[in-house]
């Protein structure tokens, strides 16, 4: 891993929305119109993190059981745009030998979690969605680096994207399975209301785990802070996490011309 970093994109809506999803967007919007501010914004994105526009991709985070995809050549070659991939897996994993391929996750109040084996080249991406950090997602990040490269928990480097500080409910939340798991992390208030901590759970699964040596939470809170979408604020979109290997000494992969 000579002149090689792992680099962290973490944006809200100051390079505009990379979601091609048709709500997000005027009824009038082609696909060909979404598709089009997508690689726009993306590149933008791209001249200040220094990544391959066209070669994005993400998960569809759907299965719920830690299912993952190891990225390859072939795979990541095989599309002009990275998003235009049916991935139906919970977990993308990359490993250093593709330079500016990013995998990471379009997100509102839900964070991604992202995290590196330091020796061996391998990093994963996941989507902390409440049901998914239900399924104990966290973990099962950490678990596919050890399947596919053998990772010591001691290497792992873990980065939580920005998300909302406090999510409130009128009900005790419907998706909880695993209530042991929640335990602190959701309280009744005396406004009636039960406030989600979604970073204490998330920092007690990785606590579990044996990998809350080195955890970087961004403090961000989506939901009062200008600088990103919330599923709570008028202006629709996606905020956007995922990570890369970059290449200090050269560039491997061009960016294709637009």
């Amino acid at each position: 891993m000579n002149n090689l970093d792992v680099s962290i994109i973490d944006v809200g809506n100051i390079y505009g929305n990379i979601s091609t999803a048709s709500c997000l967007y005027p009824k009038s919007y082609t696909k060909k119109k979404r598709e089009d501010i997508s690689i726009r914004n993306r590149i933008a994105i791209s001249k200040q993190y220094g990544f391959n526009p066209n070669y994005v991709f993400m998960a569809k985070g759907t299965n719920g059981n830690g299912s993952y995809k190891l990225l390859d050549r072939d795979f990541v070659y095989s599309y002009e745009d990275g998003l235009s991939a049916l991935i139906n897996e919970d977990i993308l994993l990359i490993t250093d030998d593709l330079v500016g391929v990013v995998i990471g996750h379009t997100f509102t109040d839900y964070p991604v979690i992202m995290m590196s084996d330091i020796k061996t080249g391998v990093s994963g991406v996941g989507y902390c969605s409440l049901d998914m950090i239900d399924n104990s997602l966290p973990m099962m990040v950490a678990d596919s680096l050890l399947e596919v490269s053998g990772s010591s928990d001691y290497d792992i480097v873990t980065y939580i994207s920005a998300c909302a500080s406090d999510l409130s409910f009128d009900k005790y939340p419907i998706w909880i399975r695993n209530a042991k798991i929640w335990e602190s992390a959701i309280k009744l208030e005396d406004d009636g209301l039960y406030h989600v901590d979604l970073r204490k759970i998330i920092m007690r699964q990785l606590t579990d785990r044996n990998i809350n040596h080195n955890v970087v939470f961004n403090v961000n809170d989506t939901i009062n802070n200008p600088d990103y979408y919330s599923n709570y604020s008028k202006e629709k979109g996606r905020n956007f996490s995922g990570l890369f290997y970059k290449d200090n000494s050269k560039v491997l992969i061009k960016t294709k011309n637009r």
